[in-house]
């Protein structure tokens, strides 16, 4: 169904407020009447548009979000999400309009395709005197797509490579293998590729089926960042989005997983010539409040040469020769890692001083030192990311389509609040029950016993 009204937000930094007042009053006056530096709609089909300004560069980053991938998957259906992400933007209903990446390259910019398991995220970047242009192609791509069975066959050929791949690359195998071992089935614990079965069995008409039912204006979001005006931007949009049917909304095909309440432990034999060992830990999903303070708990953990598991099981005890933690924050709760390459004989005292540094969490409070550190190296890597056109687009999008849209604008402040009793309140809450996985792959010749 229409949606009758439309939801507009538009922002204005007290920055600008302020340099535009210091000018007026030079001439008599403080009146502002400057264009929105940032617009948000909700169109009447269901489409969401977002659009920041960003004047560091003369280039314009164009992502269109679509609510597609694992999540939204059946068993049977595993993969279908990815193979038509991967046919997206090669032939159209137009057929000036030719391949649209290289299309793309014509103006002097960029494509790219990322499919993950909530979202599969169409992104370009190119001059920002282009950026009409780059409008008709991207709407143009996702609204008049165009599929045949040569394109097919082959990015099915592909796919399929691509998940028997995972079994040459350890960790990536380990990692695997433990997240299906928590999760139990669920979409979140296989790859975002699909499985061997389903692909196998999937056919054109499938993907053909899965366009018209998902690529509809209830499951859509464009995110724009760079040298526009914003509310010119809004409107070029919204007129080609109009085009587009409003469809239903996509729904998850698995309820939230249900944290498994006991350890859970994998060893296999590989051709490996060391371990690579994973542990999967219950973690919030990025709709909870707890989130926030997950992602500062997260480089408290691994933010670092001084991070604690850096320092404890790489230099005090040196147990490991590579050790990361990391989260991916998804619409449902998803596990927090610890990837790790060990000695044969030291994964079990790996495991035993995660686990501890794990307790450790949650018996007592972090430093204030330590914490504050945690907030600045990750604020930092923040400020990285939102410098760039394509960095901006992606932060206000995330968040915004998974599901906490006012998050992008209250994000630093909110990690800024998060204090020690919280992140010890947060690894009580997920980490209390010393539920976790372990995925642990040996060299054929490893004795551990």
């Amino acid at each position: 169904m229409w949606r009758s009204e439309r939801e507009e937000t538009m922002r204005t930094p007290l920055s600008r407020v302020l340099v535009l007042c210091a000018a007026a009053l030079l001439a008599g006056g403080c009146a502002v009447e400057e264009e929105p530096a940032e617009v948000s709609r909700l169109l009447p089909n269901g489409a969401r548009i977002l659009v920041k300004e960003n004047r560091a560069s003369d280039v314009v980053a164009v992502q269109a979000w679509v609510a597609d991938g694992a999540l939204y998957e059946s068993p049977e259906e595993a993969g279908a999400a990815y193979l038509l992400s991967q046919m997206m933007f090669s032939r159209t209903v137009e057929p000036e309009m030719g391949e649209l990446p290289r299309a793309i390259e014509l103006l002097g910019g960029s494509a790219a395709v990322n499919p993950r398991h909530d979202f599969v995220e169409y992104a370009a970047v190119a001059p920002s005197e282009h950026f009409d242009v780059l409008v008709d192609l991207m709407v143009g791509g996702l609204s008049n797509a165009v599929f045949d069975s040569s394109r097919f066959e082959e990015e099915r050929r592909d796919a399929l490579s691509s998940i028997r791949s995972i079994g040459q690359r350890p960790m990536e195998r380990a990692h695997l293998i433990c997240i299906s071992e928590l999760l139990e089935g669920h979409p979140y614990g296989r790859p975002v590729q699909g499985t061997v079965e389903a692909l196998v069995a999937l056919d054109l008409d499938d993907i053909r089926q899965r366009y018209e039912r998902v690529y509809t204006g209830s499951n859509l979001l464009i995110s724009v960042a760079g040298a526009v005006d914003p509310m010119d931007a809004a409107d070029k949009i919204e007129e080609r989005l109009s085009e587009i049917s409003p469809g239903e909304p996509a729904v998850p095909a698995a309820p939230p997983i249900e944290w498994p309440s006991e350890r859970r432990r994998v060893e296999r034999e590989a051709e490996v010539s060391t371990g690579y060992e994973v542990m999967c830990f219950p973690a919030p999903s990025i709709v909870d409040e707890e989130s926030i303070t997950m992602d500062v708990l997260l480089i408290v953990l691994s933010g670092g040469r001084s991070s604690r598991l850096e320092r404890v099981l790489s230099e005090e005890h040196q147990l490991v020769s590579a050790v990361e933690a990391g989260w991916y924050t998804l619409r449902q709760p998803s596990p927090l890692f610890v990837w790790m390459e060990v000695a044969p004989d030291d994964a079990r005292d790996a495991e035993l001083a995660v686990r501890a540094l794990f307790e450790e969490l949650e018996q007592s409070e972090v430093a204030e030192q330590e914490l504050e550190k945690a907030k600045t190296y990750w604020k930092t890597q923040l400020y990285f990311l939102t410098e760039t056109a394509q960095g901006q687009a992606f932060y206000d999008a995330y968040w915004t389509f998974l599901g906490w849209p006012e998050l992008p604008d209250e994000y630093m402040e909110k990690i800024e609040d998060v204090t020690p009793a919280d992140v010890k309140e947060a690894a009580t809450k997920y980490f209390g029950s010393g539920a976790y996985a372990t995925a642990l792959l040996l060299p054929e010749w490893a004795d551990t016993e």
